[in-house]
C-alpha cells in the first residue's frame, strides 16, 4: 500500500468572531425559583469541588490572578469580606465579571441580590456565618440533588425554614462550631472542621413566643420578594421613593392621633431621607415598617400602599413632640398620678411619668408646677449621698469610704460606676483614691452574679427534669447541681417538692438503700435500672438481659436492690400472662372475622378453610374450636357431624 503524504490545511483566518479558552467547567447553578436559589458563595465550592481542589487554591491560583489583570484593589475581599459575595457591591460584580469569562456563563448573576442594588441598604444585609436548614439538606440528599446552599439563607433578617417549620440552625452538632461563608477547604452540607454531615431529620418546630413569629413573618415576607422578582431585572428605586412619600402623607395626616416614631419606629427626619434618596433603607427597617403599617414587602416595592393599617406601640424610650395635647389629655387623672408618685418610695424620674400620662414634659411644668417640684425634691433625697462638686481627698475622704462601706454591706449589686456617678467622683479617682475598696465591691457583685445565675441554672434543670419522663435519685440531682439537698429544699421548695412527688410516683414500689460505702455510685446504678424497667413495660426482664446491657453485675444488684429484683420477678409473671391473653384475643378476633367473610362470600366456613383464611394452625381440641363452634350457632349455620 503505498504511503500518500498528508495534507496541511490551514485555519481559516476571519475578523468576525474571537474565541476564548474556558479555565473552568461551566457548571450549572441551582435556581429553581427565587427562594430557592443558590448562592453564589455555595456555587464557588462547588465550583472547586468539581475541579478536586480547595476553594483557597482555585481563588488563589486562578480568580485573584485573573481579578487582578483587572480589578486589583478587589483582589483581596474574597477572604476579607466574603459576605460582600452575595451582595450588590463592586466585589460581587467583579467576581462575577471574572467567573462568566472562566466559566462561559451568563446566569450567574441570579445567586446574587445585584437586582436590589437600587433599593436595599448593605447594613445588617447578611448573617456573619452560615446558617441552615438541615431538612433541606436532608431533602437534597434523598432527591439525589446537588447539595448547595441557598441565598436566602444568608440574609440576617431569614431565620426560619417556612416549608419545614423549622428554625435555622448555624452551629454543628457535632462539633458546635459555626461555620464561614467562603472556607478555604470544605463542601457544602458538610462541617469545615469535623467533616460531619450537617443534615438532621429532626425538626425543632416553634416555641411559640414572640421571636418566633416574628421569625416566620419576616421569612414569609422575603421569600415572597424572592420569587416575586426572580425573573425580572433591577428594581427601579423611583417607585420605591414615591411609596416613600404616599406612606409620609398618610402619616402626616394622622400625625395628631400618633407619633410618628411611635408609629413605625422610625423618625421624621430618617424617613424623609428615605423618600429623598439620600439612603437607602435596610430591610431591617423595610419588614419592621411593613409590620407596623399592615403591609408586604411587594406592596412597598410596588407603590401599592392605598390601605395603611396604622398601629400604635408603645416603645421603651419614648420620643416627645409638639403637638395638640389638650384634646386627650386628662387632668383629673394626671393630677392623681402624681400624688401617687409622690408618696411612693422609690425614684421614679420625670421622663418615666410623661411616657406613663403620654404627655409632654413642659405640660407637667404648667400644669403642675407645684407637683413636679415635689417630685423632683423626693428623687434627690433618695439619694445616700449628696454629690460632690470637687473632689479634696484629705476633707472628703471619711464621707466617701462611709459611703463605699455601705455599697459593701447592701445585699444589691451596686456597680462602682454608678456609686462614682452618685459620689459626683470621676469613677478613676475612685480607683486611684480607694483601691481596696473599689475591688471589693467588683467581687461582692461577681458573687452575688454567681449566685444569681447559679439559681437560674439550677431552677432551669429542676424545670427540664420536671417535663421528662427520666428518673434521677435526689443525691444524684443533688451531685449535677454541686448543691446540698437541704438547700434545694431551701432554696426551689414548690420545684423541689414537686421532683420528690415525680420520684415517689416512679419508684413508688421499692426504695433505695441509704447505708452504703459508695452512696453516690448506687444513686446513679438505682437511676439507669429504673429508667431502662421504665422502657421494658411491655415485656419481660431478666437479671441477665440487665447485666449485659447495662454493665451492673447480677452481684451488685442482689446486693444492693433486692427488691428490684422481687419486683422483677413480680411484673415478669404478670406481662407473660397479658401477653398471652392479648395473643388469644388477637386469634379469637381473627377466627370471627375468617368465619363472616367466608360466610359472606357463601362459603361455608369449615374448620379447614377457617384455617387457611387465619394462617394460623391449631388442633380439633383447642379453645378455638369451641368459639369456631359458637360462632356458627350465633350465625345460624349448622355445623358437621364430626364438630357437634
Amino acid at each position: 500500500m503505498k504511503k500518500e503524504k498528508l495534507k496541511i490545511y490551514e485555519f481559516a483566518k476571519s475578523d468576525s468572531f474571537e474565541t476564548q479558552p474556558l479555565y473552568l467547567y461551566d457548571i450549572e447553578p441551582v435556581y429553581v425559583s427565587g427562594k430557592d436559589s443558590e448562592s453564589l458563595s455555595s456555587y464557588l465550592i462547588r465550583l472547586s469541588n468539581y475541579h478536586n481542589v480547595e476553594f483557597g487554591k482555585l481563588a488563589t491560583e486562578v480568580l485573584i490572578p485573573e481579578i487582578n489583570k483587572y480589578y486589583k484593589p478587589y483582589a483581596d475581599g474574597v477572604y476579607k469580606n466574603p459576605l460582600q459575595i452575595n451582595g450588590f457591591g463592586d466585589l460581587t460584580k467583579r467576581t462575577l465579571d471574572i467567573l462568566e469569562i472562566l466559566t462561559g456563563r451568563v446566569d450567574l448573576k441570579k445567586l446574587t441580590l445585584i437586582n436590589y442594588e437600587n433599593v436595599l441598604g448593605k447594613n445588617k444585609l447578611f448573617k456573619e456565618q452560615k446558617a441552615w436548614c438541615s431538612l433541606c439538606f436532608n431533602e437534597m440528599r434523598e432527591d439525589n440533588i446537588h447539595i448547595y446552599e441557598k441565598l436566602i439563607w444568608n440574609l440576617d433578617q431569614y431565620n426560619y425554614c417556612i416549608k419545614h417549620s423549622t428554625s435555622l440552625e448555624n452551629k454543628c452538632t457535632n462539633c458546635g462550631k459555626r461555620q464561614k461563608v467562603l472556607p478555604r477547604r470544605g463542601m457544602n452540607g458538610f462541617c469545615q472542621f469535623c467533616y460531619k454531615w450537617l443534615g438532621n431529620n429532626q425538626s425543632y418546630g416553634t416555641i411559640g413566643n414572640q421571636y418566633e413569629e416574628d421569625s416566620i413573618y419576616k421569612a414569609k415576607q422575603i421569600e415572597e420578594l424572592l420569587d416575586f422578582y426572580f425573573d425580572s431585572n433591577a428594581i427601579k428605586k423611583e417607585i420605591l421613593f414615591s411609596s416613600f412619600k404616599h406612606i409620609n402623607g398618610k402619616l402626616v395626616e394622622e400625625i395628631y392621633k400618633y407619633h410618628f416614631i411611635e408609629t413605625i419606629t422610625i423618625t421624621h427626619t430618617s424617613f424623609q431621607r428615605y423618600y429623598n434618596g439620600e439612603v437607602s433603607p435596610t430591610l431591617e427597617t423595610l419588614l419592621e415598617l411593613c409590620s407596623r403599617l399592615n403591609l408586604t414587602l411587594i406592596n412597598i416595592m410596588e407603590n401599592d400602599c392605598i390601605n395603611l393599617g396604622l398601629k400604635n406601640e408603645e416603645r421603651q424610650f419614648p420620643h416627645f413632640y409638639r403637638g395638640d395635647y389638650r384634646k386627650n389629655f386628662d387632668q383629673l387623672r394626671a393630677k392623681r398620678y402624681l400624688e401617687k408618685v409622690l408618696v411612693t418610695s422609690r425614684k421614679i424620674p420625670l421622663e418615666e411619668i410623661c411616657f406613663n400620662l403620654k404627655v409632654a414634659p413642659q405640660t407637667l411644668h404648667k400644669k403642675f408646677p407645684q407637683l413636679v417640684k415635689n417630685i423632683k425634691e423626693k428623687n434627690k433625697a433618695i439619694r445616700n449621698v449628696t454629690p460632690i462638686k470637687r473632689y479634696y481627698h484629705k476633707r472628703d475622704s471619711n464621707m466617701v469610704e462611709k459611703y463605699l462601706q455601705e455599697v459593701i454591706d447592701s445585699p444589691e449589686i451596686i456597680n462602682y460606676s454608678k456609686v462614682a456617678m452618685e459620689l459626683g467622683i470621676g469613677a478613676v479617682t475612685l480607683r486611684r483614691r480607694f483601691p481596696e475598696m473599689i475591688k471589693e465591691i467588683q467581687n461582692k457583685n461577681k458573687a452575688l452574679i454567681a449566685k444569681q445565675k447559679k439559681g437560674q441554672y439550677i431552677k432551669a434543670y429542676l424545670e427540664q427534669y420536671l417535663q421528662h419522663d427520666n428518673y434521677e435519685s435526689v443525691r444524684e440531682i443533688s451531685m449535677v447541681l454541686n448543691s446540698e439537698v437541704s438547700i434545694l429544699s431551701n432554696m426551689f421548695e414548690s420545684l423541689w417538692e414537686k421532683v420528690i412527688n415525680k420520684n415517689k410516683n416512679i419508684s413508688g414500689k421499692f426504695s433505695l438503700p441509704t447505708e452504703t460505702e459508695n452512696s453516690f455510685e448506687v444513686n446513679r446504678m438505682y437511676s439507669i435500672i429504673i429508667n431502662y424497667l421504665r422502657t421494658t413495660l411491655d415485656r419481660p426482664v431478666y437479671i441477665t438481659e440487665i447485666e449485659r446491657n447495662l454493665g451492673i453485675t447480677r452481684f451488685k444488684i442482689h446486693k444492693y436492690f433486692p427488691e428490684i429484683i422481687s419486683y422483677i420477678k413480680e411484673r415478669n409473671i404478670e406481662v407473660i400472662k397479658n401477653n398471652k391473653e392479648k395473643v388469644k384475643q388477637r386469634r379469637r378476633e381473627l377466627m370471627e372475622a375468617a368465619i363472616i367473610k367466608l360466610s359472606s362470600q357463601g362459603i361455608y366456613p369449615s374448620v379447614r378453610k377457617v384455617k387457611k383464611e387465619m394462617g394460623y394452625e391449631f388442633g380439633y381440641r383447642t379453645e378455638l374450636v369451641n368459639l369456631w363452634r359458637e360462632k356458627l350457632i350465633e350465625l345460624g349455620i349448622e355445623i358437621a357431624k364430626g364438630f357437634k
